[in-house]
C-alpha cells in the first residue's frame, strides 16, 4: 500500500466494454488495477472506464452506446474517457482475447498519440487479434502478452516496486 505523501500517477485501463458483460468488463480491469494500487514507492491511481457505471451492473452483454443515465449517456463516456487518456501517465490496453474492433480503444489510442502518452498494449503475438493493426502496434510504446507483463512494464516506467510476497501477505 502507497503512503499519501508519495507522488500520484493515474493509469487508464483501455480495452473493450461492447459485448462484455458488465461483470467482465470491471473484472478485466480490476486485474491490472489492485496489483497497481499495492505499488510501493508511488501512488497508483487506476482510471476504469467502467467507474461510477453501477447502473449497468447485471448487464450481460454491454451495449456500444445508447444509455439514458447521465453517466453512461454517449457524450458522458466519450467526454470522461477523453480527460481520463488526456490526464493519465500511461495507458494499458487489455486487448487480450478480442474477436472485434473496440472503437473507443482506438479512438483512445488516438488522444495517446495526439498527447504523446506511453501506451502498453496487452495483445496475443500474431495476426489474429483484429487490433494486429499498423497504427495500434505504431502508436503502442511496448507491446507484451499478458496483463502480469504488462503491469510489471508500468512499474518500470514509473520507477515504483512491486509488493515481495511477504509483503502481500502481511
Amino acid at each position: 500500500m502507497s503512503d499519501q505523501n508519495e507522488p500520484i500517477v493515474y493509469v487508464y485501463l483501455a480495452g473493450p466494454i461492447t459485448g462484455l458483460s458488465y461483470d467482465e468488463a470491471v473484472d478485466r480491469r480490476e486485474e491490472l488495477a489492485q496489483p497497481l494500487r499495492e505499488a510501493k514507492g508511488v501512488r497508483i491511481v487506476p482510471l476504469s472506464p467502467m467507474r461510477g457505471k453501477k447502473n449497468l451492473s447485471g448487464q450481460q452483454v454491454l451495449k456500444s452506446g445508447g444509455y439514458r443515465s447521465p453517466t453512461s449517456t454517449d457524450a458522458a463516456i466519450v467526454a470522461r474517457d477523453y480527460n481520463d487518456v488526456r490526464r493519465c501517465y500511461i495507458m494499458v490496453a487489455d486487448l487480450l482475447g478480442c474477436t472485434e474492433k473496440s472503437i473507443g480503444t482506438c479512438v483512445e489510442f488516438g488522444i495517446c498519440l495526439a498527447y504523446r502518452k506511453f501506451v502498453v498494449t496487452i495483445m496475443e503475438p500474431g495476426e489474429e487479434n483484429p487490433h494486429s493493426h499498423g497504427f495500434i502496434r505504431e502508436i503502442s510504446s511496448v507491446i507484451v502478452h499478458t496483463r502480469e507483463q504488462a503491469v510489471k512494464v508500468v512499474l518500470d516506467v514509473i520507477g515504483a516496486a512491486e509488493l515481495d510476497e511477504e509483503e502481500k501477505d502481511a
